[in-house]
């Protein structure tokens, strides 16, 4: 059996899926694991473009996208985990891509080795689970121990003045015993009183207690969440006209830089169009300038002659009737003569007034308002002529930020692959960019956190695939709405937070799709006075610390604010120096 024969059989016997693509993106090798691994039949897809099989269907975009990433960083081997989709359900992969090269070090495609790793995936996410049920028990534990440790304190406070009070009745009937004595005995009044001040300042014996000094320090409380990276912001390009594709420039899941060529329309119809727009505009400037000199306008002219012509025969007919009515007073001519005459002043008489009429219509042609409509259609043929010439000038569409070339997000079933040849409709979004200058990270908040969120609070992001790195950014938007869960789960509230810049050897790190560890600053106090908890107490009127000064050991009330596990904020009632009085353990076993 020869090298190649055991080399055939190793791949088809092999538990790894294996798909080899040529440069050109035809499938060249599709093995039996692979088959039973993707649901797919190895007749399907051979000699077949990888685009064509893989990229339509959008669930298995990440599939996709591993493949197509390892062709643009041909100097390193991709590794990931992702979900495949297939009429069967659903399978998690351990997918590893790389270049295919041969012996002389020529790029010969692509290979993809990939393994079914769904039983992991699924006890992984059972152990995040038991995880997160283990923190959330933990977290309920500690809320309950310091329960436990406020009632024990304010215990210990009652049992303090069950004892003070104790004492100061013990102390009084003593003083009352020996007062008695005193008088009985008759003994200087002097020693009497310093006895008694000496019973009632014996509350705190030394070494009972021990003092802590109140500084000013730095506190903050941070919210910790998690969440998946995202690009900063995904930017869709649409066609600026109607018509068909006529070159693609672009590979989908090609890094491009803004100002990149991606694709150019043929605009043989866009031309007819602004052609036609051209002669409107035109045509409508000959109207506008013909308005502006309309008094001087040919029409105008003629109706001026035509009723020039008039009013001359009107004077001559004028002359006529005059001369025909003494002529028929004298009895020159007979009356019949004379009232043709007259007729014929008055049919021209009727001519002059028609004439004029239609030279002030002619007139009126030319007016402001006429004027006004005529500049209006100018302005708006120069406009679809100007709109027109534009699309003409972006009938090559650049990338309007650097980043990923993508498939659009559309509606389900309408997502088509942008080709030479493709009809595009004005509008249309041909495809989409992913900002890779910066991040955003989208985050599921529960309604006991959301208020102490807001837009601008400072956010670290770290992530378990690059723990050297810890990213600064903000939180952008709140969501004031909850997620529509169906009443399935508790309230849910997004929120998103962005990296607005990234440089180049941290774009090389982090990749779309990683999780991400959140930090979200909710409070900070640069000069906050921290009390430890063991010295802060309550009673019915209120919160309260024991301070010693000059005047001895006495209790102060006080404004609390955030507390730890071991320390509480004081917000008013102290000044940075003051000694707090923390009993000792003996004093609190008492």
């Amino acid at each position: 059996m020869s090298h190649q024969d055991i080399h055939i059989h190793i791949i088809d016997n092999i538990d790894e899926g294996i798909v080899t693509i040529g440069l050109d993106g035809t499938i060249l090798d599709f093995n039996p694991a692979a088959e039973r691994i993707l649901h797919i039949q190895r007749k399907e897809v051979l000699g077949e473009p990888f685009g064509a099989c893989f990229l339509l269907d959008e669930r298995n975009d990440a599939f996709a996208q591993a493949v197509i990433e390892s062709i643009y960083d041909a100097n390193t081997t991709h590794n990931n985990v992702i979900h495949y989709h297939h009429n069967d359900g659903h399978s998690a992969l351990a997918l590893s891509t790389s270049y295919l090269q041969n012996d002389e070090g020529e790029k010969q495609g692509v290979i993809a080795v990939f393994r079914d790793i769904t039983e992991i995936e699924d006890l992984r996410k059972a152990e995040e689970v038991l995880n997160q049920e283990l923190s959330d028990k933990n977290h309920k534990l500690a809320a309950s121990y310091l329960e436990i440790e406020e009632s024990n304190l304010q215990l210990q406070a009652a049992l303090k003045k069950v004892k003070v009070v104790r004492t100061t009745i013990f102390f009084f009937a003593l003083s009352l015993l020996i007062g008695l004595a005193a008088y009985n005995w008759n003994p200087d009044p002097d020693d009497y009183a310093l006895a008694s001040v000496a019973s009632l300042n014996g509350d705190l014996e030394e070494g009972s207690y021990q003092l802590v000094t109140l500084n000013q320090e730095a506190f903050t409380s941070a919210l910790k969440l998690t969440g998946f990276i995202k690009p900063l912001e995904i930017i869709n390009v649409v066609s600026p006209m109607s018509g068909h594709v006529a070159a693609r420039h672009f590979e989908y899941g090609e890094r491009v830089k803004k100002g990149d060529i991606l694709f150019s329309i043929n605009t043989d119809e866009t031309s007819v169009k602004y052609r036609d727009a051209q002669a409107t505009y035109i045509s409508a400037l000959e109207d506008v300038e013909k308005l502006e000199n309309w008094q001087s306008s040919l029409e105008v002219a003629r109706s001026r002659r035509s009723l020039s012509r008039i009013k001359l025969r009107l004077e001559s007919d004028k002359q006529k009737a005059d001369e025909s009515k003494r002529l028929f007073e004298l009895g020159i001519i007979s009356q019949n003569e004379y009232k043709n005459t007259q007729q014929q002043l008055l049919n021209t008489r009727l001519e002059y007034a028609s004439a004029l009429e239609d030279l002030n219509n002619t007139q009126s042609q030319g007016g402001k308002q006429k004027q006004t409509v005529a500049r209006l259609k100018l302005e708006n043929a120069k406009y679809r002529m100007n709109q027109l010439k534009y699309k003409l000038e972006q009938s090559e569409i650049k990338a309007p930020v650097s980043g990923v070339v993508l498939l659009p997000k559309i509606e389900q079933g309408k997502r088509e692959l942008l080709e030479t040849g493709s009809n595009l409709s004005e509008g249309a979004i041909a495809l989409s960019i992913g900002n890779l200058e910066g991040l955003s990270v989208q985050v599921e908040v529960g309604e006991m956190e959301i208020g102490k969120i807001s837009a601008g609070q400072s956010v670290q992001v770290s992530g378990d695939a690059f723990p050297e790195l810890i990213l600064n950014g903000r939180v952008a938007q709140v969501s004031s709405q909850a997620n529509d869960t169906n009443g399935h789960s508790v309230p849910k509230f997004s929120i998103l937070v962005t990296i607005p810049h990234l440089s180049a050897s941290q774009q090389q790190q982090i990749r779309v799709g990683m999780s991400a560890n959140l930090d979200v600053e909710i409070y900070k106090n640069e000069t906050a006075l921290m009390a430890p908890i063991d010295a802060v107490f309550n009673d019915m009127n209120g919160v309260y610390v024991r301070i010693k000064d000059q005047d001895g050991v006495r209790k102060v009330y006080v404004k609390t604010g955030l507390t730890t596990l071991t320390q509480v904020e004081i917000l008013d009632g102290l000044e940075p120096g003051s000694e707090l009085v923390i009993a000792s353990m003996q004093e609190g076993a008492q």
